[in-house]
């Protein structure tokens, strides 16, 4: 256990802020990709005035389609703000820290799915709050019998 402990406090935690990152870009992008940039509202065609660009299609369509490059382009803007993120003595040049957490953004994209098939594996459904899961993925139990009573006989 000491190890193990050991192993953790010295090369695990002093990126903490890599892997916070990771997690909240992973959350919001679920978030967005699911409740803000919906599918409908992308390839729905509005009416509206032309200057509100949120009742536009067009918004919610790049929006919608670029989707995968917003927690990189977060990462960059964030890398910009926060340049010395471990907080080590010397400061870190700029292409370091942008390169630190647009990094965090490309792995943000996969986690998800990571952390979802660890969960299943170990017999937990995740669901974010006001999410779903997909058709056909409910118990065996709750799934409904299609076939008539008397098919076999």
């Amino acid at each position: 256990m000491e190890e193990t402990w050991s192993f953790i406090s010295e090369n695990i935690l002093p990126h903490w802020p890599f892997l916070v990152v990771t997690l909240v870009f992973t959350v919001i992008g679920k978030f967005t990709g699911g409740k803000v940039f919906t599918r409908h509202r992308a390839y729905r065609k509005l009416s509206g005035p032309w200057y509100k660009p949120w009742s536009n299609q067009w918004f919610w369509w790049w929006g919608r389609e670029t989707l995968s490059l917003h927690p990189i382009a977060t990462g960059i803007l964030l890398g910009f703000v926060w340049q010395n993120p471990e907080m080590y003595a010397e400061a870190w040049p700029l292409a370091a820290s942008v390169g630190y957490f647009s990094g965090a953004g490309v792995l943000s994209l996969f986690a998800w799915s990571f952390i979802r098939s660890y969960a299943k594996k170990k017999g937990i459904d995740i669901t974010l709050p006001g999410g779903s899961d997909r058709p056909g993925e409910s118990p065996p139990d709750l799934i409904p019998n299609s076939m008539p009573d008397d098919y076999d006989k």
